[in-house]
Protein backbone atom coordinates (compact mmCIF):
# COMPACT_ATOMS: atom_id res chain seq x y z
CA UNK A 1 0.00 0.00 0.00
CA UNK A 2 2.11 3.24 -1.40
CA UNK A 3 1.02 6.59 0.18
CA UNK A 4 0.73 9.59 -1.52
CA UNK A 5 0.03 13.24 -0.66
CA UNK A 6 -2.34 14.85 -2.95
CA UNK A 7 -3.14 18.85 -3.00
CA UNK A 8 -5.01 20.23 -5.52
CA UNK A 9 -7.84 22.99 -6.27
CA UNK A 10 -11.22 23.36 -8.70
CA UNK A 11 -13.70 25.68 -9.80
CA UNK A 12 -17.13 24.56 -7.82
CA UNK A 13 -20.82 25.54 -8.43
CA UNK A 14 -24.44 24.51 -7.78
CA UNK A 15 -25.24 21.52 -10.39
CA UNK A 16 -28.50 23.87 -11.67
CA UNK A 17 -26.37 26.90 -12.40
CA UNK A 18 -26.00 27.17 -15.80
CA UNK A 19 -22.65 28.97 -16.00
CA UNK A 20 -19.34 27.16 -17.25
CA UNK A 21 -17.63 25.10 -15.55
CA UNK A 22 -15.06 27.43 -14.83
CA UNK A 23 -17.45 30.27 -14.02
CA UNK A 24 -17.39 28.17 -10.53
CA UNK A 25 -15.99 29.72 -7.19
CA UNK A 26 -12.13 28.66 -6.29
CA UNK A 27 -11.90 25.70 -3.86
CA UNK A 28 -8.81 23.90 -2.60
CA UNK A 29 -8.27 20.41 -1.33
CA UNK A 30 -5.78 18.64 0.46
CA UNK A 31 -5.13 14.83 2.23
CA UNK A 32 -3.77 11.41 1.30
CA UNK A 33 -4.31 8.85 -1.08
CA UNK A 34 -3.44 4.97 -1.20
CA UNK A 35 -3.06 2.38 -3.79
CA UNK A 36 -4.70 -0.99 -3.16
CA UNK A 37 -4.38 -3.24 -5.58
CA UNK A 38 -4.63 -3.12 -9.78
CA UNK A 39 -5.02 0.77 -9.82
CA UNK A 40 -7.81 0.73 -6.84
CA UNK A 41 -7.05 3.53 -4.70
CA UNK A 42 -8.30 5.25 -1.46
CA UNK A 43 -8.46 8.88 -0.90
CA UNK A 44 -8.66 10.95 2.49
CA UNK A 45 -9.53 14.58 1.39
CA UNK A 46 -10.40 18.00 3.33
CA UNK A 47 -12.46 20.46 1.43
CA UNK A 48 -12.84 24.25 1.49
CA UNK A 49 -14.69 26.57 -0.83
CA UNK A 50 -17.82 28.54 -1.59
CA UNK A 51 -20.70 28.16 -3.45
CA UNK A 52 -22.32 31.45 -4.18
CA UNK A 53 -24.51 33.48 -6.90
CA UNK A 54 -26.42 36.77 -7.09
CA UNK A 55 -28.73 35.81 -4.67
CA UNK A 56 -26.69 33.44 -2.04
CA UNK A 57 -23.26 33.09 -0.48
CA UNK A 58 -22.60 29.53 1.19
CA UNK A 59 -19.05 28.89 2.92
CA UNK A 60 -18.07 24.71 2.59
CA UNK A 61 -16.01 23.38 4.81
CA UNK A 62 -15.76 19.23 4.54
CA UNK A 63 -13.89 16.18 4.75
CA UNK A 64 -14.26 12.74 2.57
CA UNK A 65 -13.39 9.46 2.00
CA UNK A 66 -13.23 8.53 -1.84
CA UNK A 67 -12.42 5.59 -4.34
CA UNK A 68 -10.80 5.57 -7.12
CA UNK A 69 -10.47 3.22 -10.17
CA UNK A 70 -7.80 3.85 -12.69
CA UNK A 71 -8.38 1.82 -15.95
CA UNK A 72 -5.01 0.31 -16.93
CA UNK A 73 -5.94 -2.68 -18.75
CA UNK A 74 -5.97 -1.35 -22.23
CA UNK A 75 -3.37 1.84 -21.08
CA UNK A 76 -0.76 -0.16 -19.47
CA UNK A 77 2.44 1.46 -21.32
CA UNK A 78 0.33 5.00 -21.57
CA UNK A 79 1.11 8.08 -19.84
CA UNK A 80 -2.91 8.94 -19.54
CA UNK A 81 -5.40 6.46 -18.29
CA UNK A 82 -8.69 6.99 -17.50
CA UNK A 83 -10.37 6.80 -14.01
CA UNK A 84 -13.91 7.04 -12.13
CA UNK A 85 -14.14 7.85 -8.18
CA UNK A 86 -16.85 8.11 -5.59
CA UNK A 87 -17.47 8.47 -2.43
CA UNK A 88 -19.21 9.96 1.11
CA UNK A 89 -18.69 13.50 2.56
CA UNK A 90 -19.41 15.45 5.85
CA UNK A 91 -19.82 18.70 5.32
CA UNK A 92 -20.42 21.81 7.13
CA UNK A 93 -21.34 24.81 5.50
CA UNK A 94 -22.82 28.91 6.52
CA UNK A 95 -25.22 30.45 4.27
CA UNK A 96 -25.58 34.44 3.95
CA UNK A 97 -26.66 34.88 7.60
CA UNK A 98 -27.64 31.59 9.09
CA UNK A 99 -26.66 29.55 11.41
CA UNK A 100 -23.85 27.01 10.05
CA UNK A 101 -25.19 23.60 9.32
CA UNK A 102 -24.26 19.95 8.96
CA UNK A 103 -24.97 17.90 5.65
CA UNK A 104 -23.61 14.74 3.81
CA UNK A 105 -23.09 14.52 -0.28
CA UNK A 106 -22.59 11.57 -2.21
CA UNK A 107 -19.95 12.54 -5.11
CA UNK A 108 -18.97 10.45 -8.49
CA UNK A 109 -16.62 11.82 -10.44
CA UNK A 110 -14.51 10.79 -14.10
CA UNK A 111 -11.64 12.01 -15.25
CA UNK A 112 -7.92 10.96 -16.42
CA UNK A 113 -4.68 10.71 -14.60
CA UNK A 114 -1.64 11.34 -16.17
CA UNK A 115 2.20 9.92 -15.08
CA UNK A 116 4.17 13.63 -14.75
CA UNK A 117 7.25 11.38 -13.14
CA UNK A 118 8.03 8.48 -11.38
CA UNK A 119 6.41 9.83 -7.80
CA UNK A 120 4.29 12.56 -9.57
CA UNK A 121 0.55 12.39 -11.19
CA UNK A 122 -1.75 14.60 -11.98
CA UNK A 123 -5.19 14.08 -11.96
CA UNK A 124 -8.24 16.41 -13.56
CA UNK A 125 -11.85 14.99 -13.03
CA UNK A 126 -15.31 16.31 -13.53
CA UNK A 127 -17.71 15.47 -10.40
CA UNK A 128 -21.29 15.77 -9.39
CA UNK A 129 -22.11 15.82 -5.82
CA UNK A 130 -25.69 14.34 -4.43
CA UNK A 131 -26.43 16.53 -1.62
CA UNK A 132 -28.68 16.59 1.33
CA UNK A 133 -28.17 20.35 1.37
CA UNK A 134 -30.10 23.31 1.02
CA UNK A 135 -26.81 25.37 0.10
CA UNK A 136 -28.87 28.88 -1.44
CA UNK A 137 -31.68 28.69 1.80
CA UNK A 138 -34.21 29.82 -1.50
CA UNK A 139 -36.44 27.04 -2.90
CA UNK A 140 -36.04 24.68 1.00
CA UNK A 141 -34.74 21.52 -1.43
CA UNK A 142 -31.32 20.40 -1.78
CA UNK A 143 -28.82 21.69 -3.82
CA UNK A 144 -26.26 18.98 -5.84
CA UNK A 145 -23.33 20.82 -7.17
CA UNK A 146 -20.83 20.29 -9.29
CA UNK A 147 -16.55 21.05 -9.93
CA UNK A 148 -14.24 20.61 -12.43
CA UNK A 149 -10.84 19.85 -9.64
CA UNK A 150 -7.31 19.65 -10.72
CA UNK A 151 -4.57 17.60 -8.24
CA UNK A 152 -1.43 16.63 -7.75
CA UNK A 153 -0.17 13.27 -5.88
CA UNK A 154 3.33 12.39 -4.80
CA UNK A 155 4.20 9.39 -4.02
CA UNK A 156 5.95 9.64 -0.65
CA UNK A 157 7.41 5.80 -0.87
CA UNK A 158 8.21 3.51 -3.75
CA UNK A 159 6.57 -0.15 -3.01
CA UNK A 160 8.74 -2.68 -3.43
CA UNK A 161 5.63 -4.34 -6.08
CA UNK A 162 5.57 -0.87 -8.15
CA UNK A 163 8.90 -1.91 -8.75
CA UNK A 164 8.12 -5.00 -9.82
CA UNK A 165 5.20 -4.02 -11.99
CA UNK A 166 6.90 -4.59 -15.51
CA UNK A 167 7.83 -7.99 -14.20
CA UNK A 168 4.88 -9.68 -12.58
CA UNK A 169 2.11 -8.19 -14.40
CA UNK A 170 1.57 -10.22 -17.71
CA UNK A 171 -0.68 -7.57 -19.26
CA UNK A 172 3.02 -5.47 -19.45
CA UNK A 173 3.24 -8.61 -23.06
CA UNK A 174 -0.20 -8.19 -23.59
CA UNK A 175 0.65 -6.59 -27.19
CA UNK A 176 3.19 -9.31 -27.96
CA UNK A 177 2.06 -11.89 -30.55
CA UNK A 178 3.88 -14.97 -29.11
CA UNK A 179 2.35 -16.67 -31.59
CA UNK A 180 3.14 -15.26 -34.95
CA UNK A 181 7.36 -15.10 -32.89
CA UNK A 182 6.87 -18.84 -33.28
CA UNK A 183 6.35 -18.89 -36.35
CA UNK A 184 8.25 -15.96 -37.58
CA UNK A 185 11.44 -16.78 -40.75
CA UNK A 186 14.19 -14.06 -40.83
CA UNK A 187 15.62 -15.92 -43.96
CA UNK A 188 12.63 -17.08 -45.19
CA UNK A 189 14.29 -21.31 -45.72
CA UNK A 190 10.57 -22.29 -44.59
CA UNK A 191 12.27 -23.66 -41.09
CA UNK A 192 11.13 -21.09 -38.37
CA UNK A 193 13.44 -19.29 -36.42
CA UNK A 194 12.70 -20.91 -33.23
CA UNK A 195 14.10 -24.16 -34.82
CA UNK A 196 16.76 -22.66 -37.10
CA UNK A 197 19.85 -23.83 -35.82
CA UNK A 198 21.55 -21.63 -39.30
CA UNK A 199 19.94 -18.62 -39.21
CA UNK A 200 20.59 -16.14 -41.89
CA UNK A 201 20.53 -18.34 -44.96
CA UNK A 202 20.96 -17.27 -48.26
CA UNK A 203 17.98 -16.49 -50.02
CA UNK A 204 17.20 -19.53 -52.17
CA UNK A 205 19.57 -22.09 -50.60
CA UNK A 206 17.89 -25.49 -50.35
CA UNK A 207 18.04 -26.54 -46.39
CA UNK A 208 17.52 -29.20 -44.45
CA UNK A 209 14.79 -29.82 -41.57
CA UNK A 210 17.21 -27.52 -38.81
CA UNK A 211 17.42 -24.73 -41.56
CA UNK A 212 20.84 -25.35 -42.38
CA UNK A 213 22.32 -25.50 -46.06
CA UNK A 214 22.54 -28.89 -47.61
CA UNK A 215 25.77 -30.98 -47.61
CA UNK A 216 25.64 -33.83 -49.41
CA UNK A 217 29.29 -35.35 -49.41
CA UNK A 218 29.58 -34.46 -45.87
CA UNK A 219 32.73 -32.49 -46.05
CA UNK A 220 31.82 -29.68 -43.91
CA UNK A 221 30.97 -27.15 -46.80
CA UNK A 222 27.50 -26.52 -47.67
CA UNK A 223 26.54 -27.49 -51.22
CA UNK A 224 26.18 -23.80 -52.55
CA UNK A 225 29.75 -22.91 -51.89
CA UNK A 226 31.36 -26.63 -52.34
CA UNK A 227 33.21 -26.18 -55.69
CA UNK A 228 33.81 -29.84 -56.05
CA UNK A 229 30.77 -31.93 -55.50
CA UNK A 230 30.53 -35.98 -54.59
CA UNK A 231 34.10 -35.70 -52.71
CA UNK A 232 35.20 -38.87 -51.21
CA UNK A 233 34.78 -39.50 -47.40
CA UNK A 234 37.41 -38.88 -44.90
CA UNK A 235 38.97 -36.58 -48.03
CA UNK A 236 40.79 -33.64 -46.53
CA UNK A 237 39.63 -30.06 -48.71
CA UNK A 238 40.11 -26.29 -48.45
CA UNK A 239 37.43 -23.62 -48.15
CA UNK A 240 35.46 -24.18 -51.32
CA UNK A 241 35.28 -27.55 -50.72
CA UNK A 242 37.87 -28.85 -53.17
CA UNK A 243 40.22 -31.56 -52.04
CA UNK A 244 43.76 -30.56 -51.26
CA UNK A 245 46.58 -31.52 -53.89
CA UNK A 246 50.04 -32.85 -52.44
CA UNK A 247 51.78 -29.51 -53.83
CA UNK A 248 48.71 -27.25 -51.84
CA UNK A 249 49.48 -29.41 -48.80
CA UNK A 250 53.00 -28.76 -48.54
CA UNK A 251 52.56 -24.95 -49.85
CA UNK A 252 50.23 -24.48 -47.11
CA UNK A 253 52.09 -26.77 -43.83
CA UNK A 254 55.45 -26.52 -45.09
CA UNK A 255 55.78 -22.78 -43.64
CA UNK A 256 55.10 -23.58 -40.32
CA UNK A 257 58.21 -24.47 -37.52
CA UNK A 258 59.10 -27.92 -37.31
CA UNK A 259 57.86 -29.90 -34.25
CA UNK A 260 60.43 -29.74 -31.20
CA UNK A 261 62.93 -32.59 -30.74
CA UNK A 262 62.09 -31.78 -27.04
CA UNK A 263 60.62 -35.71 -26.59
CA UNK A 264 62.87 -37.60 -28.91
CA UNK A 265 65.29 -39.69 -26.84
CA UNK A 266 62.16 -40.38 -24.88
CA UNK A 267 62.24 -44.68 -25.46
CA UNK A 268 59.33 -46.78 -25.90
CA UNK A 269 58.64 -50.52 -26.49
CA UNK A 270 58.90 -50.29 -30.28
CA UNK A 271 62.50 -48.49 -29.96
CA UNK A 272 63.87 -51.05 -26.95
CA UNK A 273 64.11 -54.09 -28.52
CA UNK A 274 65.05 -57.64 -27.71
CA UNK A 275 66.89 -58.51 -30.69
CA UNK A 276 69.36 -55.12 -30.00
CA UNK A 277 70.85 -56.50 -26.89
CA UNK A 278 73.07 -59.69 -26.45
CA UNK A 279 71.68 -60.96 -23.44
CA UNK A 280 68.49 -60.57 -20.98
CA UNK A 281 70.38 -58.70 -18.55
CA UNK A 282 71.34 -55.83 -20.94
CA UNK A 283 67.87 -55.61 -22.52
CA UNK A 284 65.80 -55.79 -19.15
CA UNK A 285 68.61 -52.69 -17.91
CA UNK A 286 67.87 -50.46 -21.25
CA UNK A 287 64.22 -51.01 -19.98
CA UNK A 288 64.67 -50.27 -16.28
CA UNK A 289 66.49 -47.08 -17.49
CA UNK A 290 64.16 -46.08 -20.07
CA UNK A 291 61.45 -46.17 -17.71
CA UNK A 292 63.50 -43.97 -15.17
CA UNK A 293 64.30 -41.68 -17.51
CA UNK A 294 60.50 -41.19 -18.68
CA UNK A 295 59.25 -41.39 -15.59
CA UNK A 296 61.58 -38.53 -13.67
CA UNK A 297 62.38 -36.47 -17.01
CA UNK A 298 58.91 -36.10 -18.69
CA UNK A 299 57.00 -33.08 -18.49
CA UNK A 300 53.60 -35.27 -18.29
CA UNK A 301 54.44 -36.32 -15.10
CA UNK A 302 55.36 -32.69 -14.07
CA UNK A 303 51.41 -32.60 -14.07
CA UNK A 304 48.88 -31.91 -10.77
CA UNK A 305 47.21 -35.67 -10.85
CA UNK A 306 43.27 -34.45 -10.18
CA UNK A 307 41.47 -37.09 -7.75
CA UNK A 308 38.97 -38.74 -9.43
CA UNK A 309 35.35 -36.91 -9.43
CA UNK A 310 31.36 -38.24 -10.24
CA UNK A 311 29.68 -36.40 -12.38
CA UNK A 312 25.82 -37.38 -14.13
CA UNK A 313 25.53 -37.91 -17.52
CA UNK A 314 22.16 -36.45 -19.16
CA UNK A 315 22.59 -38.34 -22.89
CA UNK A 316 24.73 -39.13 -25.43
CA UNK A 317 24.34 -38.53 -29.06
CA UNK A 318 26.45 -38.87 -31.93
CA UNK A 319 24.15 -37.21 -34.47
CA UNK A 320 21.63 -34.52 -34.24
CA UNK A 321 19.94 -33.59 -31.07
CA UNK A 322 16.00 -32.41 -30.43
CA UNK A 323 15.69 -29.25 -30.82
CA UNK A 324 13.38 -30.11 -27.48
CA UNK A 325 16.31 -31.66 -25.80
CA UNK A 326 18.36 -29.26 -26.37
CA UNK A 327 16.62 -26.45 -24.50
CA UNK A 328 16.08 -28.96 -21.81
CA UNK A 329 19.73 -29.49 -21.08
CA UNK A 330 21.03 -25.67 -21.75
CA UNK A 331 18.48 -24.92 -18.60
CA UNK A 332 21.23 -26.61 -16.39
CA UNK A 333 23.35 -23.95 -15.69
CA UNK A 334 26.76 -26.48 -15.01
CA UNK A 335 26.02 -28.08 -18.65
CA UNK A 336 29.33 -29.67 -20.22
CA UNK A 337 29.99 -31.50 -22.98
CA UNK A 338 32.72 -34.29 -23.52
CA UNK A 339 33.75 -35.75 -27.00
CA UNK A 340 34.82 -39.21 -27.44
CA UNK A 341 37.03 -40.24 -30.63
CA UNK A 342 34.15 -42.02 -32.40
CA UNK A 343 32.25 -38.69 -32.39
CA UNK A 344 29.61 -39.09 -29.90
CA UNK A 345 29.15 -36.35 -27.62
CA UNK A 346 28.25 -36.92 -23.83
CA UNK A 347 26.26 -34.21 -21.95
CA UNK A 348 27.33 -33.94 -17.69
CA UNK A 349 26.05 -32.41 -15.27
CA UNK A 350 27.63 -32.02 -11.42
CA UNK A 351 31.17 -32.75 -10.34
CA UNK A 352 30.85 -34.49 -7.03
CA UNK A 353 34.05 -36.15 -4.80
CA UNK A 354 31.65 -38.50 -3.13
CA UNK A 355 29.46 -41.25 -5.24
CA UNK A 356 27.03 -40.43 -2.85
CA UNK A 357 26.38 -36.71 -3.57
CA UNK A 358 26.92 -37.64 -7.16
CA UNK A 359 23.70 -40.17 -6.11
CA UNK A 360 21.72 -37.33 -4.90
CA UNK A 361 22.25 -35.08 -7.68
CA UNK A 362 20.97 -37.93 -9.50
CA UNK A 363 17.88 -38.35 -8.07
CA UNK A 364 17.18 -33.94 -7.81
CA UNK A 365 17.77 -34.72 -11.94
CA UNK A 366 15.30 -37.46 -11.95
CA UNK A 367 12.65 -35.75 -10.61
CA UNK A 368 12.98 -32.33 -12.61
CA UNK A 369 12.16 -34.79 -15.37
CA UNK A 370 16.08 -35.83 -16.54
CA UNK A 371 15.46 -39.53 -16.99
CA UNK A 372 18.19 -42.10 -18.36
CA UNK A 373 20.68 -40.54 -15.96
CA UNK A 374 23.65 -42.74 -14.90
CA UNK A 375 26.93 -42.01 -13.05
CA UNK A 376 30.24 -41.64 -14.78
CA UNK A 377 33.87 -41.33 -13.43
CA UNK A 378 36.01 -38.24 -14.46
CA UNK A 379 39.97 -39.64 -14.15
CA UNK A 380 41.52 -36.27 -15.13
CA UNK A 381 39.78 -35.69 -18.48
CA UNK A 382 38.78 -39.24 -18.85
CA UNK A 383 35.21 -40.41 -18.66
CA UNK A 384 34.15 -43.62 -18.20
CA UNK A 385 30.88 -45.59 -16.79
CA UNK A 386 30.72 -46.03 -12.90
CA UNK A 387 31.16 -49.59 -11.97
CA UNK A 388 30.92 -51.10 -8.64
CA UNK A 389 34.01 -52.61 -7.40
CA UNK A 390 34.95 -56.38 -7.38
CA UNK A 391 37.71 -57.36 -5.87
CA UNK A 392 38.94 -61.14 -6.84
CA UNK A 393 41.86 -62.27 -4.77
CA UNK A 394 42.91 -66.06 -5.76
CA UNK A 395 42.74 -68.52 -2.47
CA UNK A 396 46.72 -69.51 -3.48
CA UNK A 397 47.57 -65.67 -3.66
CA UNK A 398 46.23 -65.12 0.28
CA UNK A 399 48.96 -65.88 2.87
CA UNK A 400 48.79 -65.51 6.50
CA UNK A 401 51.60 -65.57 9.23
CA UNK A 402 49.19 -65.73 12.86
CA UNK A 403 50.60 -64.49 15.83
CA UNK A 404 53.67 -61.55 14.37
CA UNK A 405 55.01 -59.54 17.01
CA UNK A 406 54.10 -55.87 16.30
CA UNK A 407 57.76 -55.12 17.13
CA UNK A 408 58.61 -57.34 14.61
CA UNK A 409 61.93 -55.95 12.43
CA UNK A 410 62.68 -56.95 9.11
CA UNK A 411 65.70 -59.27 8.11
CA UNK A 412 67.86 -58.74 5.32
CA UNK A 413 67.89 -61.16 3.74
CA UNK A 414 64.58 -63.54 3.81
CA UNK A 415 64.42 -67.16 2.39
CA UNK A 416 62.58 -67.67 -0.87
CA UNK A 417 59.57 -69.51 0.69
CA UNK A 418 58.51 -66.74 3.61
CA UNK A 419 56.83 -63.57 3.08
CA UNK A 420 57.16 -60.47 5.30
CA UNK A 421 53.58 -59.02 6.37
CA UNK A 422 51.68 -58.07 9.85
CA UNK A 423 49.19 -60.32 11.18
CA UNK A 424 46.25 -59.85 8.74
CA UNK A 425 47.77 -57.57 5.97
CA UNK A 426 47.93 -58.43 2.60
CA UNK A 427 50.87 -57.48 0.26
CA UNK A 428 50.34 -56.92 -3.82
CA UNK A 429 53.07 -57.52 -5.86
CA UNK A 430 53.90 -56.65 -9.57
CA UNK A 431 55.28 -59.50 -12.10
CA UNK A 432 57.69 -57.40 -14.42
CA UNK A 433 58.72 -60.86 -15.89
CA UNK A 434 59.26 -64.96 -15.70
CA UNK A 435 62.35 -66.24 -16.77
CA UNK A 436 63.56 -70.37 -16.93
CA UNK A 437 66.89 -68.94 -14.92
CA UNK A 438 67.87 -66.82 -11.94
CA UNK A 439 68.56 -63.61 -13.30
CA UNK A 440 71.54 -61.31 -12.14
CA UNK A 441 71.64 -58.75 -9.25
CA UNK A 442 72.82 -55.87 -12.01
CA UNK A 443 69.64 -56.00 -13.52
CA UNK A 444 67.68 -54.77 -10.73
CA UNK A 445 70.46 -51.67 -9.89
CA UNK A 446 69.12 -48.36 -10.85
Amino acid sequence: MSPKFVLGSGFYSLAKDNSGLLQGNVGVFSGVQFDIVNGIDLSFLFLKTDLSSNQFNSQVNGIGLYGGYTIKKYFENKRIKPNVSFGIESLSFKTNENERENSFALPFGIGINMLVSEKIELDIAYNIGISMADFDKIDNNSDNYKSLTFGLSYSLFKSKNDKKDNETNDTYYADIDFESLDLEDEDNDLVPDIQDQCHKTPKGVEVDKNGCPLDSDNDGIPNYLDKQQNTIEGVIVDENGVELSVEKYKSMYLEFDVASREYAEFYNDHEIKRENYLNVDEYLIAKANAFNKAFYESNENNKTVQPITYKVKLGEYKKDMPISVQRSFLSIDNLESYSEQDGTILYLSGSFNSLVEAREYEKALNKSGYNGTSIVVDNNGTIDSYKPPVLKLAKDSIQRKPNIDSNYVAQQQLDSNKVLQNQNTLIYRVQIGAFPNVLSEEIFIG
